[in-house]
């Protein structure tokens, strides 16, 4: 079967995953999305059956804040220089998650559509060949490149010459 058509999307689109997620049954249910430059998900509705296909609304997104309160996400301010979605989408079925590049940082969507900090700073590039630290304290300069190892980590390439 071949998927052909056009959709209809107000920024650009940088990645296409489909994940994993609990149904209204507890079952898992696989939910293709789309992600785009500004660091919306919206579910590419009729993915995973036959006839067409559409966006359906951005997805709310979550965060937690200190005391483990939800409330709404909010990206970090876009600085001009810096795209705001840096690669591809990557879903990581033994985490159930989602993880994609912003700025210079690792961003984690659970499938409660909580997003949680995995490492760097949004801002805050650091140098050439990144520094080493856990979380926050990483520093990785223009990530790109993320692929998830056999090994239950994360990886990405930094650096302006990712050849």
């Amino acid at each position: 079967m071949i998927l052909k058509g056009t959709i209809d999307i107000s920024n650009d689109p940088w990645g296409v995953t489909t994940r994993l997620r609990p149904g209204p049954d507890g079952e898992l249910q696989p939910e293709t999305l789309v992600l785009t430059g500004e660091g919306s998900f919206y579910p590419l509705l009729g993915a995973s059956s036959r006839g067409g296909l559409s966006l359906g609304p951005a997805l709310e997104l979550y965060e937690k804040d200190a005391g483990g309160v939800r409330r709404r996400f909010r990206q970090p301010a876009h600085l001009d220089d810096l795209d705001l979605v840096s690669a591809e989408p990557l879903f990581v079925p033994s985490t159930l998650s989602v993880f994609y590049l912003s700025g210079h940082a690792v961003y984690r969507l659970h499938g409660n559509n909580t997003v949680e900090l995995v490492a760097g700073d949004y801002e805050e590039p650091g140098h050439a060949g990144g520094v080493e630290g856990m979380g926050p304290d990483a520093r990785l300069p223009d990530p790109t490149y993320l692929r998830a190892g056999g090994d239950g980590n994360l990886y990405c390439a930094v650096g302006e010459d990712h050849d």
